[in-house]
């Protein structure tokens, strides 16, 4: 009869825990599930797939989502000349002619598809190809795991929005930003009041960078 009692009382609170998932994983606004990266003559190129929302819009609310795998080239030089950039990305033997946009100092194009971790994926323009590696399998950290830490440490503010109404984005920082010499995890929370909350940690070991 305790055994009963006791499963009573634990039952709601793993089902209070289950929809609070479920509520993340629903509101999850972009979420990174392999990254790829590659280097030639000094250049720095990546590649997040995973999904996204659509339209893409930083405002607290979740819409439909769609699959995303996003390549980012970052030139040695840092001389950004031309707004676009030409370039052939090859995935396994499909050659795709692609023109790549300057955003925020770096050229960039979604391929708007999602790929697998062993695909062999290549990168040309100008002189140089870059051979892609999936870099997420060595990480100590991953999606499922990231999830988790990024909610224990924004806690306080997911109970604070989970009636508001929010939405979650979970995605890897590197190269691309000149802060970073190694990759970490950064789990971002949007309220529907547009006040933006982040948390940055290493993909190695789940070490806490930072929580603003």
């Amino acid at each position: 009869m305790k055994k009963v009692i006791m499963l009573i009382l634990i039952l709601p609170l793993i089902m209070v825990g289950c929809a609070k998932q479920d509520n993340i994983k629903e509101n999850m606004s972009e979420i990174t599930d392999l990254y790829f990266v590659g280097e030639a003559n000094g250049d720095y190129a990546s590649i997040s797939v995973g999904k996204r929302e659509e339209p893409y819009i930083k405002d607290g609310i979740s819409q439909k989502k769609c699959d995303f795998a996003l390549v980012c080239l970052n030139l040695s030089n840092n001389i950004y000349e031309n707004m676009r950039l030409s370039a052939v990305i090859k995935i396994n033997e499909e050659k795709h002619n692609v023109l790549l946009e300057l955003v925020g100092g770096s050229y960039m194009f979604d391929l708007e598809r999602t790929l697998k971790s062993e695909d062999k994926i290549l990168l040309s323009y100008g002189e140089n190809t870059i051979n892609f590696v999936n870099k997420g399998v060595e990480f100590g950290i991953d999606q499922e795991k990231a999830l988790e830490i990024g909610q224990k440490e924004l806690k306080t503010q997911i109970d604070h929005y989970t009636k508001r109404g929010f939405e979650a984005y979970l995605r890897v920082l590197g190269k691309e930003n000149p802060e970073f010499n190694e990759l970490f995890w950064c789990f971002t929370l949007v309220g529907r009041d547009e006040k933006v909350y982040n948390c940055i940690f290493s993909v190695k070991d789940g070490t806490i960078i930072t929580v603003s």
